[in-house]
């Protein structure tokens, strides 16, 4: 579970975001005031509940398992997702643990003088619900309908004091937390990793934008879901940079209307570039292959006459001077073999 806030210089955007562990943005809310959750007007449930409660309506079927921070959880949300038979985990504030629990809960200074790793459970049976405060650095209390603190581990913390790493004991609901919340941090870093967004003091582009990126990070993960079932190794996988590229290009070429005169001039100026070609020393650089999207487009790929002779891209086997005026490449066009059709088709 996410909140996230989108800001310009006269408004804010406020998103509650659902996200499973990969990062995969599965569902979410623009948050527009009193009539944002209308199916809750008649209830007593906090903004908070009501937004968990919104995301999952009928989307998690029963056996989910959800994870979110301390402004959602609280006992009546863990409860109602119970009655769902879906299962929560997350950090609570202080004084939204249950009164007979606060009582019996040990204080800050306590557990700090037990030491790091110190931890105290509160279970609940008839509600199948339990109260985890672990010490670290700080206390950390969580709330949670599947885990407690057995079966622990030990990870790795600096002590400060003796200028080392030391091991403490970490219980179980820690460890799960910290593992599966990781996907809302991965969301949030791919939206900010190349946006489309740009500087605007209207909110409704910043959002619009946003979306644009929330659909091209989403694409990308199930691509890259994809490719790795089909076992393709990861160094031969499209990187979110390129994705959004090849992304943007397939998105010009196909809503962009071109006339005869544009292409000629295309063409023309492609072909004075050609005319004096600069001589580089070692072995010229390959040029990447174009995507079969922009080969079969339009009447764009028109053959040229060259003054170098390269190797077909298509055959590998002659050189010719006939080159693609688009796809930049030499191509075979002789009467007994015609690569430059054959490519283009």
């Amino acid at each position: 579970m996410w909140h996230k806030t989108i800001r310009t210089r006269k408004a804010k955007s406020y998103w509650s975001v659902l996200t499973n562990a990969n990062g995969l943005v599965c569902n979410f809310d623009v948050y527009q005031g009193v009539t944002t959750y209308p199916r809750y007007d008649n209830t007593t449930l906090g903004l908070g509940e009501k937004a968990v409660l919104n995301l999952v309506g009928d989307l998690l079927s029963a056996g989910h398992k959800l994870y979110f921070d301390r402004y959602f959880m609280t006992p009546r949300l863990a409860r109602e997702l119970k009655e769902r038979d879906i299962l929560c985990t997350g950090t609570i504030m202080k004084n939204r643990i249950p009164i007979a629990a606060r009582e019996t809960i040990k204080e800050d200074r306590e557990m700090k003088r037990e030491g790091r790793g110190s931890c105290q459970v509160l279970v609940n049976t008839s509600e199948n619900m339990a109260i985890t405060k672990w010490y670290d650095n700080k206390r950390v209390t969580m709330l949670s309908t599947m885990y407690a603190k057995d079966p622990t581990d030990t990870c790795a913390r600096w002590q400060k004091s003796e200028r080392r790493y030391i091991q403490i004991e970490r219980p179980k609901v820690v460890q799960a937390y910290n593992h599966n919340m990781g996907g809302v941090d991965l969301a949030d870093r791919m939206l900010s990793m190349y946006p489309y967004r740009y500087r605007t003091k209207k909110c409704t582009q910043r959002v619009f934008s946003h979306l644009i990126d929330l659909a091209a990070s989403n694409a990308w993960i199930l691509y890259k879901k994809d490719k790795l079932a089909e076992a393709i190794p990861v160094k031969k996988i499209q990187h979110l940079r390129d994705f959004k590229l090849e992304l943007g290009e397939n998105w010009i070429e196909k809503y962009t209307e071109t006339s005869g005169s544009e292409t000629q001039t295309e063409t023309e100026s492609e072909t004075d570039k050609d005319e004096k070609p600069k001589k580089k020393r070692g072995r010229p650089a390959t040029v990447d292959l174009p995507p079969p999207e922009k080969r079969t487009r339009r009447a764009r790929h028109m053959p040229q006459m060259m003054d170098t002779r390269n190797k077909c891209r298509h055959c590998h086997i002659m050189k010719t001077t006939v080159k693609c005026t688009k796809c930049n490449i030499y191509l075979c066009l002789r009467k007994e073999r015609n690569c430059f059709k054959d490519f283009h088709s």
